[in-house]
């Protein structure tokens, strides 16, 4: 982790030794920073991806998609990944959920028909959380 406030040196090798032809500033990255707090803050604050079960949803490797599912007392958590560089449409079916919220891209999403639709830019991911109703 790069921290503010430090000045580092350029990076001027590749880990074999081999010198780089430009070497690459090296230095804080608010952005990624923000990002890394955010992702942290989701999962102290949901205890399914604390404590609870874990399931392989959906494996694509041609698409270079991975669905897993976590789920604790009532809540739901689909971890959703595209680690391809196009956008993808991605299509579950049979959720066990009317609703979800995306509290990484900060977004709703509806499942329609047990099917829960989902787009996701290249690299990136969602993570959708559902609180199960009592009967």
């Amino acid at each position: 982790m790069l921290w503010e406030g430090i000045n580092y040196s350029s990076e001027k090798f590749l880990p074999n030794g081999t010198p780089k032809p430009i070497p690459d500033n090296v230095a804080f990255n608010r952005d990624l920073f923000d990002h890394y707090k955010k992702l942290i803050h989701i999962r102290n604050t949901t205890p399914a991806l604390q404590s609870g079960d874990f399931h392989s949803l959906l494996t694509d490797d041609e698409n270079q998609i991975y669905v897993s599912q976590r789920y604790y007392r009532k809540q739901n958590v689909l971890v959703v990944l595209n680690n391809s560089r196009d956008r993808q449409h991605i299509q579950l079916d049979f959720v066990d959920a009317n609703h979800f919220e995306d509290v990484l891209n900060e977004r709703s999403m509806d499942v329609s028909d047990e099917k829960l639709r989902i787009t996701l830019e290249p690299k990136w991911a969602s993570i959708l959380v559902n609180e199960k109703m009592s009967p």
